[in-house]
């Protein structure tokens, strides 16, 4: 009777695929055969090729230091917020403090350049039928006409703060003469449907204002503001 040999793999013989295969079905492979690990080698990014213990122990420093590096950004990101909450607070609690409109409007553009580092603040008013007061001296305004309509087409039609760097007719249709050192910008919706108008704040740091800043707290001041303005004009 003869004996029948085991057949001889060869490397052609198998696939990668098929090994991938395999291990995948049996994931508890090599705690039945801890030996192999130290036999296998991985090219690393060094170029030198590192056991599989080593690159894993390696791989799980680096993501460590990734998800330290994002506990940090998140806790940064935690404590702008916590500082911004307090602002709007306080813009707020002082807001309901004041005694008319341009009391309210000279504290929005003082809590503006002190708590919000502005450069420039435009508080611009739709008045359509000339019934703003005519003593109002610290706001811009004017129709919403389809000049306005044109020009700040996006903040019309969304409702929501724009960021970012504006366009040139934009800058010198809000800030006039300022409109060349105003690098950045935030345009924030006054009322419902922007109704009442929008407060512009510029600054002359291109990087200051950018689109992928968070808009919740400049949803808050708009709502706080237009709130106050109407109360004090109605």
């Amino acid at each position: 009777m003869s004996i029948q040999e085991k057949p001889d793999f060869r490397e052609e013989e198998i696939s990668s695929q098929q090994v991938a295969d395999f291990l995948k079905a049996h994931p508890d492979y090599f705690e039945n055969h801890p030996e192999l690990l130290n036999q296998l080698r991985i090219r690393h990014h060094t170029g030198a090729a590192v056991s599989l213990i080593e690159y894993q122990v390696h791989s799980l420093r680096e993501q460590n230091a990734q998800l330290k590096l994002k506990l940090r950004e998140l806790v940064s990101v935690a404590r702008i917020n916590d500082r911004l909450s307090e602002r709007v607070m306080r813009l707020a609690l002082t807001l309901m403090e004041t005694r008319g409109v341009e009391d309210a409007l000279a504290l929005v553009d003082e809590r503006m350049r002190v708590d919000f580092n502005a450069d420039e603040v435009v508080l611009y008013l739709f008045d359509d039928d000339n019934k703003l007061p005519d003593e109002l001296q610290l706001c811009s305004r004017g129709p919403r006409n389809g000049r306005v309509e044109e020009l700040f087409a996006n903040l019309l039609k969304t409702y929501r703060p724009l960021c970012g760097r504006l366009k040139s007719e934009q800058l010198e249709y809000l800030f006039g003469e300022r409109a060349d050192s105003i690098k950045s910008a935030v345009l924030i919706p006054l009322g419902r449907h922007a109704g009442l108008g929008m407060l512009a704040i510029g600054s002359t740091d291109p990087n200051r204002y950018h689109p992928g800043m968070g808009t919740v707290f400049l949803k808050q001041m708009g709502a706080l503001i237009s709130t106050v303005m109407r109360c004090h004009l109605s």
